[in-house]
């Protein structure tokens, strides 16, 4: 019996580990092809990166829903009873007073300041004072509200669990219950205009009306998922968001729908649109997605955080709120929408220019400005003209670039373009114009400093310009008075551990090579110095002492008979100097080292060859050791074996008296043959491998030394004439 459990115990421990294994090794291929595939989507995407700011919301409950009335200002639902709202474009949120404890799944406005928010237990709460006081509405239900919408300041629905449609065509004032021919419950209702609408929920459950709600008529779902959000761009066109990645879209008007492609397999909580162009859904697992072509494809957006998103709404002309768990309250402003209101706006739709002044911004950020000013005079050629924003990134180049008097020029020109004084870009221009005439003075006490070439100019200069664009460079100024003409690279060292990006940093590099170099008699810091420094002030000298060194330490390895070392010098030479100078000495020196290779190869050989010799002597003179030491033990033993025996006759023959002496000897004789005739056979082993290494030293003496072939070898160096 207990054999019986121990076996089955084997067995189900095998299994498990199989079944583990199995499981391992597909879960690691799905991975894999998921990374794929993200690496895929990655590459494909073509959207550009939007601008993610994580705002404040002061509390870390679920934020339920989200609703704006403008660009600065919108309403969130958390917690028991809770809402905040925000009045300076999300950068504040302050808690408003609403007189409940329920909670709250979704707010709406009429208005500026009429709205809103239903929640559980039938809650209905409405505001008309832009949300500093909220009143309790009579909905005259008990099941929970997931949804509210208005189609105008009177006619209102809200859905929620159990297939509740609420409905009021007075404000709010009374609410009516309306049977629907569901009792699934519903997530979202939602009118395009003021007679069509929709309603989604749970086992795919899509709902219409054409009569302002009168009447609803169930539609045909491709999926029984749970729905949760549906919107419409235009009469036609809509989508609808739900569960696991489901996202489906109607191009006529909700007659049919089909399942549309989503980079994601989340659960998509809400959907919705700025136009008919930008769009975003999100859901739990922080997903975000972006649509820039009204939702023929979709983008999964890279958030800075890590949430369940509830809900988003469009937040002005260019930018959404996602609102979400851990009261995480996200704006995602659109870059495409930016660039497109921008392209209108500042460049008459001309790609062209707009291009190139991008290229010049992308110059402008890595500190190249020549370049960056090359690409704003085409942008300004394509246009036809300057405007507002060349003229700005014109002067800011110049002035990073310390030519101030082109900035004044750009800033003089800008005046004349724009005689608005009351605009942003006059402000602008008044702040540089500010900040140039301040450099500009700053610069002429500079140059006096510098002249004056005293430290006490320099200090002077420093305390009372704390702030001055020069003060770097006086500072800089000072310590490299101190070491200018200096042989001694440790000063210049010090220069560089004080000053990495000073002013002088480069020249204080080449300076401490330089005199690296000179002290020493080694390459590798004049090849430091050529490969870094292929402009400097020392780079002939140093290019001709390099050329010299090389031959002189490939002649000194062909002197010292190492080819190998002379090939490596050689090939130094011949790759730091052009074709012209190298192609005949180089093929000297083939010739040259060719020959040395053989020699040394014969030498080698040789000396292999002897020091074989002198191996097989030793081998053979420890086997005569070996052999004559078998020799004198057989002669003792077999000495001891016969006088053992002789007396053991003596004993047994002369005197049987003597029969334990007899005895004695006999058991000796005995014993002593064994060693004797192993020591014997050992002999004729030894003397078998004495003669067999006199063969083979007479072979090897006999033996010619084999000429090494130009295929064996050969010479290394890579030369093309």
């Amino acid at each position: 019996m207990k054999t019986s459990h121990f076996v089955k115990v084997i067995v189900l421990s095998l299994l498990a580990f199989y079944f583990n294994f199995t499981f391992a090794q597909v879960i690691q291929e799905q991975q894999g092809q998921q990374g794929q595939q993200g690496q895929k989507s990655q590459q494909d995407t073509k959207v550009q990166d939007d601008q993610i700011i994580k705002l404040q919301s002061g509390t870390s409950f679920a934020i339920t829903s989200v609703y704006s009335t403008n660009s600065k200002t919108a309403f969130a639902t958390f917690g028991y009873g809770n809402i905040i709202k925000t009045s300076d474009e999300g950068k504040t949120w302050n808690k408003l007073n609403t007189e409940t404890n329920r909670a709250l799944q979704s707010i709406f406005f009429t208005d500026a300041n009429t709205g809103f928010a239903v929640g559980d237990g039938g809650t209905i709460i409405k505001t008309t004072d832009a949300g500093k006081s909220w009143k309790a509405q009579t909905s005259g239900i008990m099941t929970d509200l997931k949804s509210v919408y208005f189609i105008n300041a009177t006619n209102g629905f809200a859905v929620g669990t159990s297939g509740t449609l609420v409905k009021t065509s007075n404000g709010g004032a009374t609410w009516t219950k309306v049977t629907l021919e569901t009792s699934e419950w519903l997530k979202d209702v939602y009118f395009f205009n003021s007679t069509t609408g929709y309603i989604v929920g749970w086992k795919g459950t899509i709902l219409k009306t054409t009569d302002a709600g009168a009447k609803w008529e169930k539609q045909e779902s491709p999926n029984d998922k749970i729905l949760a959000s549906v919107k419409f761009m235009n009469a036609t066109n809509g989508f609808i968001a739900g569960w696991n990645g489901t996202m489906l879209s109607t191009e006529d008007a909700g007659k049919t729908w089909d399942e549309t492609t989503v980079p994601i397999n989340n659960d998509i909580a809400d959907i919705s649109f700025i136009d008919e162009v930008y769009g975003l859904a999100v859901g739990n697992g922080s997903t975000v997605m972006k649509t820039i072509d009204g939702g023929k494809t979709w983008d999964a957006e890279r958030m800075n955080e890590n949430s369940d998103y509830n809900a988003v709404c469009a937040f002005g002309d260019n930018a959404f709120l996602v609102v979400g768990s851990n009261g995480a309250i996200t704006k995602v402003i659109i870059q495409e929408k930016l660039l497109a209101a921008e392209l209108k706006k500042y460049w008459n739709s001309n790609k062209d220019a707009f291009a190139a002044y991008q290229l010049a911004k992308g110059e402008y950020s890595k500190k190249d400005y020549d370049k960056a000013i090359v690409h704003l005079d085409s942008a300004k050629k394509d246009l036809g003209k300057s405007n507002d924003i060349i003229q700005e990134l014109r002067i800011k180049c110049y002035f990073e670039n310390r030519e101030f008097a082109s900035a004044k020029k750009e800033i003089d020109t800008y005046y004349t373009m724009n005689p608005d004084t009351s605009s942003d870009f006059y402000t602008k221009a008044e702040n540089f114009n500010k900040n140039i005439e301040k450099s500009i003075a700053d610069e002429i006490d500079y140059k006096q400093a510098l002249a004056d070439s005293t430290d006490d100019a320099l200090d002077k200069y420093i305390s009372t310009h704390p702030t001055g664009i020069f003060k770097e460079d006086a500072m800089d100024a000072k310590i490299w008075s101190k070491i200018k003409g200096s042989d001694n690279p440790d000063q210049y060292a010090d220069y560089l551990r004080q000053r990495p990006y000073g002013k002088y940093a480069t020249l204080a590099q080449e300076m401490q090579i330089y005199y690296s170099a000179k002290k020493g008699n080694r390459a590798e810091p004049y090849e430091e110095y050529c490969n870094k420094f292929p402009k400097g002030t020392y780079y002939k000298e140093f290019s001709d002492t390099l050329k010299a060194m090389y031959l002189r330490m490939g002649e000194m390895g062909i002197t010292m008979r190492n080819p190998n070392e002379a090939e490596k010098w050689f090939n130094k030479y011949a790759q730091k100097f052009s074709q012209s100078d190298t192609t005949n000495f180089i093929k000297t020196k083939m010739d040259e080292l060719q020959n040395l290779r053989r020699e040394v190869a014969e030498e080698q050989a040789l000396k292999q060859k002897q020091d074989h010799i002198n191996q097989l002597t030793n081998n053979l003179k420890w086997e005569k050791r070996r052999r004559n030491g078998k020799i004198i033990g057989t002669s003792i033993w077999g000495a001891i074996t016969l006088g053992s025996a002789y007396g053991a006759y003596n004993a047994f023959s002369h005197d049987p008296a003597k029969l334990g002496s007899g005895i004695l000897f006999s058991s000796l004789a005995c014993i002593a043959i064994f060693p004797t005739i192993s020591k014997a056979s050992k002999i004729h082993r030894y003397q078998r491998n004495v003669r067999s290494i006199k063969n083979e030293i007479k072979q090897v003496n006999l033996s010619a030394i084999v000429n090494p072939t130009d295929d064996t070898f050969g010479f290394a160096l890579q030369f093309h004439f």
